[in-house]
């Protein structure tokens, strides 16, 4: 199948981090789909604790599986990806917050601890992190957050998160990131 798609290749390296690299996951989780709908190609990767969606101008037959590395057809069922549609739409009942990105990015590289989860809020129409959060009850994967601020890109992003065990969405003009947050012990 042909898939000189404008586009194709950024988004996939902005999704790439949410591809697993679990050989126990199916390989289906291993690759990018690429998902026709009508003239606007969605190109996914979910490694069960994020999901990444980016889109593309394009048209395509149907849906393929795309080795991240190589940018080819894979082998596999595409069919076999799971569904991820139901996480794109922002959730009524969320905190949202519209930050600059570098802002957020650089807050976080001050606050993270050497893999530690980062205590999260959105408050008031910031993103509070680590030491800045009054009562932490929300926590997220600093690396995983550090990936979805820097597969933005630059200018603002819209934070939304409701509650602690809710997953927390990060979004931008040119890509939408979904985390599950972690469970701390108390």
């Amino acid at each position: 199948m042909d898939l000189q798609i404008d586009g194709l290749e950024a988004a996939v390296r902005s999704v790439r981090t949410a591809v697993s690299r679990d050989r126990k996951h199916p390989a289906a989780l291993r690759c990018v789909l690429v998902d026709p709908e009508g003239d606007v190609v969605r190109v996914v990767a979910t490694d069960k604790h994020r999901l990444a969606v980016a889109e593309c101008a394009g048209t395509l037959p149907r849906r393929v599986l795309l080795d991240p590395d190589a940018l080819v057809e894979a082998a596999g069922v595409a069919d076999e990806f799971p569904a991820y549609e139901r996480f794109l739409a922002a959730d009524p009942g969320a905190v949202c917050a519209s930050v600059d990105r570098d802002a957020l990015l650089s807050a976080l590289e001050a606050e993270a601890d050497d893999g530690a989860p980062i205590a999260v809020a959105v408050v008031d129409g910031e993103v509070r992190l680590g030491s800045a959060v009054a009562d932490p009850s929300l926590h997220l994967d600093a690396g995983y957050l550090h990936d979805a601020l820097d597969a933005a890109g630059a200018g603002e992003v819209v934070v939304e998160a409701s509650t602690p065990t809710a997953p927390v969405a990060v979004r931008s003009a040119t890509v939408v990131t979904i985390l599950m947050p972690v469970r701390i012990a108390n």
